[in-house]
């Protein structure tokens, strides 16, 4: 590793074995940013075993989500859960994760060159969400400037974790009984600072490859679960039906989405 990358965190490529395009396709960009990175081996949902179904609650998904978990979307969950517990395993104090999908910008070696100038605070960065935020000033790249969400961000295709951050976040993985972006998301409201990039930095190449790999819902929850999911919202904690992840998150997610609406970049 050369002195100008071996400060930088470490970066991990999670990607199934019998994806080659994609996996073809992101090395090409790493590699053209003169970055360091390894690839994660990717749960299949095509051949799951035993003992990683084991691991799903499909009883608590209902509860929190009310519909289950689709094959891939279960095994995405999985495959961040378990490089998680590599990065608490190997004690790595920084880590970038990035989907095999991730379509980079030039701009990314020089977020991770400044990453000791961020707030002391963050836990995550997400920099792959299409949620929408709000910069607070901060330049982390010429052209983007760190942000902060309006609500709990989605997608999971591009984020830096602590290592404090992933041991946080194991705590509350199993069961496994949501998407991965919603363990990261939540998570980051009650354990940990999440910010964001203004404008968003990574995207998603959807032609390379099949596109998503994660399927399309058939089902949505009924008109019931809804109006039941926000009458819970009153109620102690300790009095709802529901696996909270963590505890109280439903109630912050709904107060952070409604205190951060009307903020204007």
């Amino acid at each position: 590793m050369s002195k100008a990358t071996e400060k930088l965190p470490r970066i991990f490529v999670i990607n199934l074995e019998r994806a080659d395009e994609r996996r073809e396709s992101i090395q090409k960009q790493l590699d053209s940013l003169n970055l360091p990175f390894e690839f994660f081996k990717a749960t299949d949902g095509k051949f799951f075993t035993e003992n990683e179904q084991a691991l799903y609650s499909k009883k608590e998904t209902i509860k929190l989500l009310g519909y289950e978990l689709l094959p891939n979307e279960l095994a995405c969950s999985m495959s961040h859960i378990r490089l998680y517990e590599k990065i608490v395993a190997d004690e790595i104090p920084v880590t970038l994760i990035l989907e095999d999908d991730a379509k980079l910008d030039s701009a990314l070696v020089e977020v991770l060159s400044n990453l000791n100038q961020l707030p002391e605070d963050w836990g995550v960065i997400n920099l792959g969400s299409a949620t929408y935020t709000y910069p607070l000033g901060q330049q982390i790249a010429n052209g983007f400037q760190l942000s902060e969400y309006r609500k709990p961000p989605k997608f999971t295709v591009a984020y830096l974790v602590t290592l404090q951050a992933a041991k946080q976040m194991l705590e509350v993985a199993y069961p496994i009984r949501c998407p991965s972006d919603f363990l990261l998301g939540r998570s980051g409201m009650k354990y940990f600072k999440t910010y964001g990039s203004y404008p968003r930095l990574i995207g998603q190449i959807r032609e390379a490859g099949e596109g998503s790999d994660i399927g399309v819902r058939l089902h949505r929850p009924n008109l019931m679960w809804r109006i039941k999911r926000y009458l819970r919202l009153f109620l102690p904690i300790s009095l709802r039906n529901i696996p909270n992840l963590p505890d109280g998150t439903e109630t912050k997610s709904l107060l952070f989405s409604l205190k951060n609406r009307y903020k204007r970049p």
